[in-house]
């Protein structure tokens, strides 16, 4: 979660203080993606609205933070990270269990005040539906066999991302949790795919 740094907050409940007098601008990288529905999910946990402005992507959804044009943003931390250290928007909180070691000093929404507020920007590998099954466990473990490698892991880990090995049966699993999570709000949003 960030901010612009001209909305002048330094935490979750100065921003919630803020919240309170005024519907804020919510930059997103589009519609119907992680950044518009965590925030859409957020707002909703904090009890408020927000005015959901879409943008073609993260960096100009950044750009407009940067340019005092939009107020919070919810973001997958490889892409703002940078702009955030280099103190161009304000991180207020990040949106999973534990903090990342990439910023330290920021809290976790659950650490702001608010439980059940993880969310999480995913990819997968995923292939046609009808492919052998023997093809997909011999790509499963040349993708498995790289993500266990410490020097592919460090990588991940230098911008801020966790990688996940693991069956394909454990990826099915988690993304049938995903899209049971995600639907309600989703519809609730009227969320339409073009």
């Amino acid at each position: 979660m960030v901010t612009r740094n001209g909305l002048g907050v330094d935490s979750v409940a100065e921003l919630v203080s803020v919240m309170k007098t005024r519907q804020l601008s919510m930059a997103s990288a589009g519609i119907g993606n992680v950044t518009h529905l965590a925030g859409e999910y957020v707002a909703a946990l904090m009890g408020y609205k927000v005015t959901h402005v879409p943008f073609s992507g993260s960096a100009p959804a950044i750009l407009g933070l940067i340019g005092d044009n939009v107020d919070v943003m919810f973001d997958a931390l490889p892409s703002s990270m940078h702009q955030a250290k280099a103190g161009k928007i304000r991180p207020l909180a990040i949106l999973d269990d534990r903090r990342f070691p990439l910023l330290p000093d920021v809290p976790t929404l659950k650490e702001s005040g608010y439980a059940n507020g993880e969310t999480s920007a995913w990819i997968a590998i995923v292939a046609p539906a009808q492919t052998p099954r023997s093809a997909v466990l011999e790509i499963n473990k040349a993708v498995n066999d790289a993500l266990l490698k410490p020097e592919v892991a460090q990588k991940f880990h230098s911008i801020g991302e966790q990688p996940m090995a693991g069956t394909p049966e454990d990826l099915g699993n988690f993304m049938a949790a995903e899209r049971a999570r995600w639907l309600p709000l989703v519809k609730s949003l009227g969320v339409k795919l073009d």
